[in-house]
């Protein structure tokens, strides 16, 4: 395997410190970079698994763990680390499933870093949600990673590399 490493930017550095006091007291709260969509109408599930795998080929970011050596930089894996996305039918509280996917815990060194929920409500309702930690994703990120989402779903392979 020949990983990459990118050592980490200040703000990096800056989230990882504040990501190893929260490990350390768990009575800390720390929100992911986080957010929910409701789906109405047909949506394929499959289709939309694709271009998530897509983009998790494509940057990669998405495909990042810390350095456990080092926490120093982070390695980029060759390809996408598995369990990053689940597509769960039988939900019986989608409003704690969310919460619990808003609030979830990262190891920056136990990849994936990041994470894709589909709920199905009903046939025609779907919930999406996007989870990431912070020490591989900000708020500012998210519209960019929407926008490429919604292209590869549309329109699979239009993606620029």
């Amino acid at each position: 395997m020949n990983d990459a490493r990118w050592p980490l930017a200040p703000q990096q550095e800056y989230m990882l410190a504040n990501l190893n006091f929260r490990t350390a007291d768990r009575g800390v709260r720390f929100r992911n970079p986080f957010l929910a969509l409701r789906v109405t109408g047909p949506f394929d599930i499959d289709r939309f698994s694709c271009a998530v795998d897509a983009l998790a080929r494509q940057h990669g970011i998405l495909r990042a763990e810390l350095d456990a050596t080092t926490t120093a930089s982070l390695r980029v894996l060759d390809k996408p680390y598995p369990g990053y996305f689940e597509f769960d039918t039988r939900c019986a509280d989608p409003g704690a499933a969310l919460a619990d996917e808003e609030w979830h815990v990262f190891d920056p060194t136990r990849p994936p870093l990041w994470r894709v929920k589909v709920i199905r409500v009903s046939p025609q309702v779907h919930l999406v949600s996007l989870s990431f930690c912070h020490l591989i994703w900000d708020g500012t990120s998210m519209r960019a990673f929407l926008g490429l989402l919604s292209r590869e779903y549309t329109d699979p392979g239009s993606n620029p590399l």
